[in-house]
C-alpha cells in the first residue's frame, strides 16, 4: 500500500483527493471531458455529467489514487462520445473560439514585429520616413529627434485581421456540421 491510499472501510466518507497535483489532475481531466462534450450535449447536460464524474473520481479515489482512478475511466475523448451515444455532432463553438483567438494572437504578434523592424530601420537609416506593405496594410514608419511613430492607412488594417479569425473561427468549430442531415455520416 502506497503512502497516498488509506484502508477502505465500510462506512467512510470518501476523502478529497491529497494534495493539489491530484486535484490538478481530476480537473484537468474533467475539463478535458467537458471540452469534447462541448459540441455532444448541451450546457445544463454537460454540468451533470461533469458533477456525476466528479463525484464518482471522489468515491474511487477513497479506495485508489486519483491516477488509477482515471486511467479506469479511460481516454477523455472517448468518455465523451460514450455519453454521447447517438447523439448528432454539432459545431465546436468553443474550440473555434479558442482557434480563432490564437490566430488573432499570432497574427499581431507577426505584425507588432514587422513594424518594431521598421521602426528599427528608419531610425538606423536616418531615413526620416519610410513606407511599406504588410498583408494588403499600408504601414508608414516614421522617426526622427523629435520622436518616432507608425501609421496604418486604409480599412485593410481592420478587415484582414477579421476575416482571418472569422475563417479560423468557422474552419475550427466546423460550423457545416450545423447544416448537416440528420442520419448523414460524421465529420
Amino acid at each position: 500500500m502506497s503512502s497516498t491510499e488509506s484502508p477502505a472501510t465500510e462506512g467512510t466518507v470518501p476523502r478529497r483527493p491529497s494534495g493539489l497535483r491530484q486535484w490538478a489532475r481530476r480537473e484537468l481531466y474533467l475539463a478535458r471531458v467537458d471540452w469534447h462534450l462541448d459540441w455532444l450535449a448541451p450546457g445544463p447536460e454537460r454540468k451533470r455529467i461533469v458533477k456525476s464524474l466528479r463525484e464518482d473520481i471522489a468515491a474511487e479515489s477513497a479506495h485508489h489514487d486519483v491516477g488509477a482512478a482515471l486511467a479506469g475511466l479511460g481516454d477523455p475523448e472517448r468518455l465523451a462520445l460514450g455519453y454521447a451515444g447517438d447523439a448528432r455532432q454539432g459545431p465546436r463553438w468553443s474550440h473555434g473560439l479558442a482557434w480563432s483567438g490564437i490566430a488573432l494572437f499570432a497574427y499581431g504578434v507577426v505584425f507588432v514585429a514587422y513594424v518594431l523592424g521598421m521602426l528599427a530601420v528608419v531610425e538606423a537609416a536616418g531615413l526620416g520616413q519610410a513606407r511599406s506593405r504588410f498583408l494588403l496594410i499600408e504601414v508608414t514608419a516614421y522617426a526622427d529627434q523629435s520622436g518616432f511613430g507608425v501609421g496604418l492607412s486604409g480599412v485593410a488594417g481592420l478587415l484582414i485581421p477579421l476575416i482571418a479569425g472569422a475563417v479560423v473561427f468557422l474552419l475550427a468549430s466546423r460550423t457545416w456540421r450545423a447544416f448537416r442531415r440528420p442520419g448523414s455520416t460524421p465529420s
